[in-house]
């Protein structure tokens, strides 16, 4: 027999705390001392590994019995002489079949990963199995398609009260009532059921599955329930192939209207059930144009662990590429467990787009730009060449009559039936008008620059310093296309009343025109986003024609500092999202921008839980039910205060940022740490601590806290009760955590 010699252990004993400290070994049981000896009276402690127990002479040998379910049962419980016979007591994963401790850690270790069904720790499978019949512990599911199949009658058999159970086929088996052991002492034996499965209840890891059942009760027949680890429960063992306790759901991430990339897709997955139990296995998605999975092209990982690739909460995250522009494909998660496919739950479809959203800049105008043409993937990007009123993008007719079919007005911005803008992008885009062209090309309020190298404008507000790039992108007319030249022609959404005849911007080399020509010319549009901006003009006192002009002419002037943008810069940093450049509410003077409770849209003083806009002393732990995921809902701060795609990032998201990032520690702006992605941009995370009561800032220029949008749901008691956090410390640690809702902290958006 192998002995392991725990010499650590008695190294500890040894240790000397203080001069002429006596040490003695003690050993309890029970709550007793019952041995104890003096260290230097011991060579070595040891232990030894105890035997899979041997079954008793004259125990039965099982025969399989067919009750037309998916696996056959046993006919007779394990170590019992006969069918009526309860046979061993054993604690669940207990193969020595010997252990009567009420101490769950010895079943089979103190907290058990995953289910022990056919494992080295299911007794059954160590006793009964051999080369041609794989006797095993059954699974909960098969449990609970015994008591849904079949019929259950109570009767006496042989002086052994029980359960005679059939199904469809001619095969019955019957279940003794065994009652249970606990520690020492047999209870309720001839009234209770209590037999074990081989899953664990993840729920609650100190309780495994069992059937159960206890006459006179409301039940007609047993349950299953989650019992103790420790208790002695009878043992009636299956043999066939294990059903697969675990199921897959995903979501394709897109904007409200269902699209997800131009040529790509990111899949969420989301698992549940006993995935980490199962150790090894694939799981990926299967796509398709047509409707017909799961049939299609799969797209998947090489093979897996749950605990490398899954997080810690059972997602993962796929991404799908060299997809078709413009296309609806079909989805459908799966997992192969032990050879076996296991497809999800459900599915669902997402649409390709030659039309990805841009972003927004604020150059402090009467609206916002775009930062790329319609139809472009980046700033320097022509985008599509699009007749005026078409929102396909894709008419080619050189006749004004199959452009803006039925419209009557001067004006069609934001009109989703010819405004392109708005039909592909929702939210506040429209064309622009001629007037906010206008603006935009005003060189007493931007400077034009232009790029000879690669055929652009550089246009920088001086109100701002914020900056948008314009492609010289020519037309297609009748008669001829003109490619990107000195000369760059845009769409409005104005047309002239007299004739019908839309205006469009052509930009010249020392200057712009607006002119007006035919639907049919076939143009770039770069689209605006209604929304106000961060302009605010400082007062001028000696100027006569300003109508804030105080009365004294000689008042002091105080120049208003332009506030935080509304929405800040995405920072494409080589990650499944965009990460802004700044939190909500951030000033240079103040990086950790507004702290914002969960679920809240703004800094709201007092925070506590008092004047939390989501208590409700009727809710769960107080607080109003919102979601356990508001990112992009109406109680994203991030998507209500920034707008279009901006919202709250994920746990995934957040994860995805540290682990495939380099943050170094910088003391800039009071302290924070310079993250940079893998295609080498970076963003700055003040660390800004937390924020409580009237204004009480806590751990500034040390720790970092920031709000992920979905609830921590790892503790079922405090449900509805914490925020997950993203939180790190200057001394290079991070991690996820929680706090509760109430609490102030900042917010640091992302973008698709």
């Amino acid at each position: 027999m192998k002995k392991h010699l725990i010499v650590g252990l008695v190294a500890l004993l040894l240790l000397p705390l203080t001069a002429g400290a006596q040490r003695m070994l003690k050993i309890y049981y029970g709550g007793q001392v019952i041995d104890e000896i003096s260290v230097w009276d011991m060579d070595s402690l040891t232990f030894s590994p105890v035997n899979v127990a041997e079954l008793p002479q004259g125990a039965a040998i099982p025969v399989a019995m067919d009750l037309g379910l998916s696996v056959k049962w046993a006919d007779v419980n394990l170590g019992a002489t006969k069918a009526t016979d309860a046979g061993w007591y054993v604690g669940w994963g207990d193969v020595t079949g010997l252990n009567k401790s009420v101490n769950a850690k010895w079943y089979p270790v103190e907290t058990p990963t995953g289910d022990i069904t056919g494992t080295g720790n299911d007794i059954i499978r160590q006793l009964w199995s051999t080369e041609s019949v794989q006797w095993r512990l059954p699974t909960n599911e098969e449990l609970q398609e015994l008591i849904d199949n079949c019929t259950w009658e109570w009767k006496e058999k042989e002086d052994s009260l029980g359960f005679l159970v059939y199904g469809e086929a001619t095969d019955s088996i019957f279940l003794p009532a065994v009652g249970y052991r606990n520690g020492q002492d047999m209870l309720e034996v001839g009234t209770t059921l209590s037999y074990w499965s081989g899953s664990l209840n993840t729920a609650d890891k100190s309780q495994a599955f069992a059937l159960a059942f206890t006459k006179g009760g409301t039940a007609a027949k047993p349950t299953v329930e989650g019992l103790a680890r420790y208790m002695g429960c009878a043992l009636r063992a299956v043999n066939g192939e294990a059903s697969i306790n675990m199921s897959v759901t995903a979501a394709a991430v897109t904007n409200s209207k269902g699209i997800a990339g131009v040529n790509s897709a990111t899949i969420n997955l989301q698992f549940s059930g006993s995935y980490s139990s199962y150790g090894v296995f694939e799981y990926g998605v299967l796509y398709s144009t047509s409707n017909t999975l799961p049939e299609g092209t799969s797209q998947k990982l090489s093979t897996t662990t749950a605990a490398t690739y899954l997080s810690a909460n059972g997602t993962a995250t796929l991404q799908l590429a060299g997809l078709q522009s413009d296309v609806t494909y079909y989805y459908l998660p799966y997992a192969v467990i032990k050879g076996k496919t296991v497809y999800g739950e459900a599915g669902g479809a997402f649409h390709t787009t030659s039309f990805p959203e841009p972003e927004y800049v604020d150059m402090g105008l009467s609206v916002k730009w775009a930062t790329w043409n319609v139809g472009a993937t980046m700033p320097e990007e022509a985008g599509k060449y699009i007749g005026w009123g078409d929102i396909t993008g894709t008419l080619t007719s050189y006749y004004d009559v199959d452009y803006a079919v039925g419209n009557t007005s001067a004006y069609i911005g934001g009109d989703a039936r010819y405004d392109i803008a708005q039909a592909k992008w929702g939210g506040k885009w429209r064309m622009p008008k001629v007037s906010e062209f206008q603006e935009l090309l005003d060189p007493t309020v931007c400077n034009l620059y232009e790029n000879p190298a690669n055929m652009t404008w550089t246009i920088t507000s001086m109100r701002t310093n914020k900056t948008i790039v314009i492609p010289k992108c020519g037309l297609v007319n009748s008669t001829h296309q003109v490619a990107q030249s000195s000369f760059a022609w845009y769409w409005t959404a104005e047309a002239n009343p007299a004739d019908a005849r839309p205006y469009y911007v052509l930009m010249l080399a020392v200057g712009a025109n607006m002119h007006n020509g035919p639907k049919s010319y076939r143009m770039p549009i770069r689209a605006v986003y209604e929304e106000s901006t961060s302009y605010q003009p400082t007062v001028d006192p000696t100027d006569p024609t300003d109508p804030t002009d105080p009365t004294e002419p000689t008042d002091p002037v105080t120049p208003i500092e332009p506030p935080t943008p509304i929405a800040g810069q995405a920072v494409n940093l080589g990650l499944s999202v965009k990460w802004a450049n700044c939190n909500i509410g951030a000033t240079t003077t103040n990086p950790a921008g507004e702290y914002i409770a969960w679920g809240d849209t703004e800094q709201r003083l007092p925070l506590n839980p008092t004047n939390y806009v989501h208590t409700d002393a009727n809710g769960v732990n107080g607080y109003a039910d919102i979601g356990a995921d508001i990112c992009g809902t109406e109680y994203d701060a991030a998507h209500v205060r920034w707008k279009g795609t901006w919202r709250m990032p994920t746990r995934a998201e957040v994860n995805e940022l540290r682990e495939r990032c380099t943050w170094v520690w910088t003391t800039q702006n009071g302290g924070g740490y310079t993250i940079t992605g893998p295609n080498g941009n970076s963003i700055f995370l003040p660390a800004g601590g937390y924020m409580t009561g009237n204004g009480n800032v806590n751990f500034s220029g040390s720790t970092g806290n920031y709000w992920i949008g979905k609830l921590d749901t790892s503790l079922p008691a405090n449900a509805n009760k914490y925020g997950e956090v993203l939180n790190f410390y200057d001394d290079g640690s991070s991690s996820i955590t929680y706090s509760e809702r109430y609490i102030g902290l900042p917010i640091r958006p992302v973008q698709p």
